[in-house]
C-alpha cells in the first residue's frame, strides 16, 4: 500500500486538517504561536521541503529544500528560532554523514553550513541563537553547544546520548536518552541542566516529549510501549521542569493518577498550550488486484 501522514491541529474549535497534500510530519509551532514549520515529502518521495503555514490563513510557504540545497540529500530534522528568523536543519549526505545547515525564513540569505569536522545533527536553538546538537565521536553521539557561527564549541555532558530531543524556551534544560547503566532497563531519558551539566532522569525508559512554547507546560510520549498518548504535566517555574518523582517514572499509567496531568488522546508533536497543539494521522491506501493465472 501507499503510505502517507497529514497534518492536523486541535485548538479551542476541535480538531481540524492542516496539510492537504504530500506527506506532512514533525511540525513545530513558531515562538508566538501564529505559524506552523512542518516537513513535507514530495511526490513519488522526490525529496523532502520545510515549510510554514499561517495558522490563521492557511497560507503556506516553502522555507527550505533538501535537494535544492545539497542534492542527493535527505532532511532530517530541524528547527527554528525563537525570533522565527532563521531555522537550521540537518541534511544526510549520500555517504550517510549528517550535517547542519542554516538558513533565513525570509530567503535574504543563501543556506549556509555549520561547520564541523564530525557529523552532527538534531540542531536545537536556544533563546541567545547557540544551537545544541548531537555530534558524533568514535562511534557514539554526544550533547554539544555551538554558537552560529561554528565557535564555542563545547561539550554539555560526557555521557554519551542516543537521541536528542528538545530544549526548553528558557534554554536551562535539553532533554535526551541514553542507555542506562543501572538496573534492568537498558534506556533512559535524562534532562541535562545546561548552566551546570547535571542532570536528572525522567523516564526510566524510552519516552519523548518537551515544552509549549510558553515553557509552562512540559509533554511526555511513550511510543516504544505502544503507548498512543501524550501526558502534558505544568512546568515548576523556579526549576523550569516538572516536579518527576525520584529516579523518574516508567510508563504512562504512572502518571495517569496525578490530577495536575492532562491526557490527550493523540502523540503530539508540538503545543502552544494544554489545549493548543499538533499532530500527524497516519493513512495506507490499498487496493485489490485479481491477477490472472495460467492454467
Amino acid at each position: 500500500g501507499v503510505h502517507d501522514s497529514t497534518l492536523w491541529i486541535h485548538d479551542t474549535g476541535g480538531d481540524r486538517q492542516l496539510s492537504l497534500e504530500g506527506s506532512a510530519v514533525r511540525a513545530t509551532f513558531s515562538g508566538d504561536g501564529s505559524k506552523l514549520y512542518y516537513m513535507m515529502q514530495g511526490r513519488q518521495g522526490q525529496g523532502t521541503d520545510l515549510w510554514v503555514r499561517e495558522v490563521a490563513s492557511g497560507k503556506a510557504e516553502r522555507v527550505a529544500s533538501d535537494s535544492a540545497i545539497l542534492p542527493g540529500s535527505a532532511m532530517e530534522d530541524y528547527s527554528v528560532s525563537h525570533d522565527d528568523k532563521q531555522v537550521a536543519f540537518s541534511l544526510k549526505d549520500q555517504n550517510g554523514i549528517s550535517r547542519v545547515w542554516l538558513s533565513s525564513t525570509d530567503h535574504r540569505s543563501s543556506p549556509r553550513e555549520l561547520a564541523s569536522a564530525a557529523g552532527q545533527d538534531s540542531p536545537r536553538f536556544l533563546p541567545n541563537g547557540d544551537l545544541v546538537l548531537r555530534s558524533t565521536e568514535g562511534g557514539q553521539n554526544f550533547l554539544y553547544r555551538v554558537s552560529q557561527d561554528g565557535t564555542q564549541r563545547r561539550k554539555i555532558t560526557p555521557d554519551p546520548i542516543l537521541d536528542l530531543f528538545s530544549a526548553s524556551p528558557d534554554g536551562r534544560w535539553v532533554l535526551a536518552s541514553t542507555r542506562a547503566t543501572d538496573g534492568e532497563r537498558s534506556v533512559a531519558t535524562i534532562a541535562y541542566a545546561l548552566d551546570s551539566g547535571s542532570s536528572l532522569r525522567l523516564c526510566y525508559s524510552y519516552c519523548a516529549g518537551g515544552w509549549d512554547i510558553s515553557g509552562k507546560f512540559f509533554y511526555l510520549t511513550f511510543p516504544a510501549a505502544g503507548d498512543l498518548n501524550t501526558y502534558m504535566l505544568p512546568v515548576s517555574p523556579a526549576r523550569g521542569i516538572p516536579n518527576f518523582p525520584a529516579g523518574g517514572i516508567t510508563t504512562g499509567a504512572e502518571l495517569k493518577a496525578d490530577n495536575r496531568v492532562l491526557v490527550i488522546p493523540q502523540q503530539i508533536e508540538s503545543a502552544a498550550g494544554p489545549n493548543h497543539y499538533s499532530y500527524t494521522r497516519q493513512n495506507t491506501r490499498r487496493n485489490i488486484y485479481r491477477i490472472p493465472l495460467p492454467e
